[in-house]
C-alpha cells in the first residue's frame, strides 16, 4: 500500500480498512489522543499502525528505540522490519528468524460489510508457522505445523498436510484431505460437521448450511444453531435480525 503522508495541519485523516488514526493539529503529530512529542511533522509518514519520520520509527504513539527509518519497512498490520530486526507490535521480535521470516497475509481481514473482523494472522520462518491473533502483540509458534504445506483458508481456519486448525487449535478426528470450510466458525470433512474446533454431533450432515453474512448462525433439517448451541426458530430469527 505504501507510506501515507499526513494531511494539512488542523485536519484529520483516518485510513479506510486500517486501524491507524494519525493526524496533525497545533500540538503536533498525534495518534488518536496521544501526542508524538518527538515526531517531525514535515517528514512524518505512516502505514497501518506503524509510522516513521527522519529520526524515529513508531508503533502507534510509541517509538521503536534504535530502529532505522531509512530501511524501516511495514510487512503487514502486525509486523515491520529494518536492516537489523523484525518488529512486532510490542518491539523487537527476538524469537523469529530475521533471514527467513515472511508474513503470509495482510494481517487484518474485512467482512462482507467491510467491517474489521478479528482474524488469526500467520507468518513463517525456518522455525515453522507463527500465529498472531488480532489483539495479541507477539506471535506464537504453532508447534508441529509444516510450513511448506501450510495454508490459511479464511480468518479462522488453516491447515497443513496433517492438521486442520481453528485459530491455531487442532481439530480432533478430522479427515484433513476432505476438509472444507463452510464459514469462519463452521467446517466439515467427509463425515462430520465442525463448529470451530469441535464436532457438532447433532448436525444433519447432508442438510447443514451456514447462514451467509451471519457468522454464528447455521441450520439443518432438524435444528437451528448459534455456534454449537441448538436454539429455537424464534431465537434464530431474532439473532438474524441482529446481523441486519
Amino acid at each position: 500500500m505504501g507510506w501515507k503522508k499526513l494531511q494539512s495541519f488542523g485536519s484529520q485523516r483516518e485510513v479506510v480498512c486500517e486501524d491507524a488514526f494519525y493526524f496533525v493539529e497545533n500540538k503536533g503529530v498525534c495518534y488518536n489522543s496521544y501526542v508524538l512529542a518527538k515526531a517531525d511533522r514535515e517528514t512524518f509518514e505512516f502505514q497501518h499502525n506503524f509510522a516513521r519520520d527522519k529520526k524515529y520509527c513508531y508503533r502507534t504513539n510509541e517509538i521503536y528505540r534504535g530502529a532505522d527509518p531509512a530501511t524501516f519497512e511495514v510487512l503487514n498490520t502486525h509486523f515491520a522490519k529494518d536492516k537489523n530486526h523484525i518488529y512486532n507490535l510490542e518491539g523487537i521480535d527476538k524469537k523469529v528468524d530475521y533471514d527467513t521470516f515472511e508474513v503470509l497475509d495482510f494481517g487484518i481481514a474485512l467482512s462482507d460489510d467491510r467491517e474489521h473482523s478479528n482474524p488469526a494472522s500467520y507468518s513463517k520462518d525456518k522455525n515453522g508457522v507463527w500465529i498472531m491473533e488480532y489483539y495479541s502483540y507477539k506471535p506464537t509458534l504453532l508447534k508441529g505445523i509444516d510450513a511448506e504445506t501450510f495454508k490459511a483458508w479464511n480468518a479462522s481456519y488453516a491447515q497443513d498436510n496433517k492438521y486442520v486448525l481453528w485459530h491455531g487449535k487442532r481439530l480432533k478426528k478430522v479427515n484433513v484431505l476432505s476438509f472444507v470450510v463452510l464459514g469462519r466458525n463452521y467446517g466439515k470433512d467427509n463425515k462430520t460437521i465442525f463448529c470451530q474446533s469441535e464436532p457438532l454431533p447433532m448436525a444433519d450432515y447432508h442438510s447443514f448450511e451456514v447462514i451467509k453474512g451471519a457468522v454464528s448462525l447455521a441450520k439443518d433439517n432438524n435444528n437451528y444453531y448459534h455456534f454449537e448451541k441448538v436454539i429455537t426458530e424464534q431465537e434464530f430469527l431474532d439473532l438474524l435480525k441482529h446481523y441486519g
